[in-house]
């Protein structure tokens, strides 16, 4: 549920601010490697043992 909901969100944020993000694309990729994904994978990581 809570994945869903991130990537709800995620959707609203780049819907609002679509003329922003293609202009800087580069920019758009890092925020969601750094500040949506790690995190995820960190947790995985944590949780499953896995080194």
């Amino acid at each position: 549920m809570l994945v869903l909901t991130n990537i709800f969100s995620l959707l609203l944020i780049y819907r609002k601010n679509q003329s922003l993000i293609t202009g800087n694309w580069f920019y758009f990729i890092l925020y969601l490697c750094t500040l949506e994904i790690a995190p995820y994978f960190i947790l995985y990581k944590v949780f499953t043992g896995v080194r």
